[in-house]
């Protein structure tokens, strides 16, 4: 079977990926780090994959093999997304809101996957050609999909990182990431004209991008903590929290939580509580990651979850989801959720082993 340059190219950048994969899944680091890049590359490699199958005679041979194009566009946006507030948040955690953002990933897969089936052909047969394929519209909606956030990643790290005061070897191995950015743009351009060349361009610079990733894990392998760790330096040195008394905001904060129990109101949210610290919201949530090294549900959870326990121990006569209202939790399902994340067991099994 004979592959043209390009394909053998691509073909060789899948080959890097899947060696950078494979160094991750391996790694002693287990870490919401080590997860979201794997995530990453696993994403990047199946649409290579998918590129050297249609480019080369595998769609002929195979016409039955399904390999999702779509979804892979749809679902990187927001895996970056993630890795993103892991590199620029003190303390990154999921939203549930977070999952929203996979729902075009999600229908992306159920049209490519429906449309497989009815056409009972290969996915290289369906892509179509111009902006009148809904193949070809829905592949430009994927990829302005994951440009937006790659240019949401690109900002957030320049606005919080120093590069000038950075090692020269962090900042230029950094600055890689602007070829991920190029390949997108060709790609899409490519959808928009048909023109395959820009197409080929944009997965060669893919697998460039892979050639230098590898380079920068052998001479730069803690590369993302260093960046980490400088954004970090220069959040603080641009703080919100300059004209606050931290100490008696601390103080004041324990006594709110310790003294009069205010995690108990079901309502309580963070711009309440910033204004019962004479706070702005943006300040009491820098005070929470900077000083506490917690976000704001965690924090008032903690309180929730030991006067639970606490509740669970002393009052027998009290029904769990009795306890679970008194200590803030809006429903039953949430206060269990949150008890058993915590302490390892539903709150009924914990009353039970006293």
């Amino acid at each position: 079977m004979f592959l043209p340059w390009h394909t053998m190219l691509v073909l060789f950048g899948l080959g890097l990926t899947a060696i950078m994969l494979l160094s991750q899944v391996f790694s002693s680091r287990r870490d919401v780090w080590n997860l979201v890049f794997s995530l990453i590359l696993v994403c990047i490699a199946m649409l290579q994959a998918r590129y050297v199958y249609a480019a080369s005679d595998l769609s002929v041979l195979y016409p039955r093999v399904f390999i999702p194009e779509l979804f892979f566009w749809f679902i990187l946006g927001p895996v970056i997304y993630a890795h993103t507030g892991n590199l620029t948040e003190a303390d990154f955690h999921i939203e549930p809101k977070f999952y929203l953002l996979l729902t075009p990933a999600l229908a992306a897969l159920i049209f490519e996957f429906s449309f497989f089936l009815e056409q009972h052909a290969s996915v290289a047969s369906f892509s179509g050609d111009g902006l009148f394929s809904v193949f070809t519209a829905s592949r430009v909606a994927g990829l302005l999909y994951l440009l937006a956030f790659l240019v949401i990643f690109i900002v957030r790290v320049l606005r919080f990182g120093d590069f000038g005061s950075m090692d020269r070897k962090v900042r230029y191995a950094f600055l890689t990431y602007i070829i991920p950015v190029l390949a997108v743009i060709l790609v899409l351009l490519a959808s928009v004209t048909g023109k395959e060349v820009l197409k080929r361009a944009g997965f060669v610079l893919f697998t460039l991008h892979m050639a230098l990733w590898i380079v920068v894990e052998i001479h730069v392998p803690e590369l993302f903590l260093l960046v980490k760790e400088e954004i970090r330096k220069n959040r603080y040195e641009r703080s919100l929290l300059g004209g606050v008394d931290v100490n008696c905001a601390m103080d004041r904060l324990t006594r709110l939580m310790d003294e009069e129990k205010i995690f108990s109101d079901e309502n309580l949210t963070l711009p309440i509580l910033a204004g019962m610290l004479c706070m702005s919201p943006h300040q009491l949530s820098e005070l929470f990651n900077s000083r506490l090294n917690i976000h704001f549900k965690a924090y008032v959870n903690s309180y929730r979850i030991n006067e639970a326990m606490r509740l669970l121990r002393e009052e027998k006569d009290m029904t769990v989801l009795a306890i679970g209202y008194r200590v803030g939790f809006n429903s039953k399902s949430n206060f269990y959720s949150v008890f058993t994340r915590h302490a390892g067991k539903t709150p009924a099994e914990y009353r039970r082993c006293l």
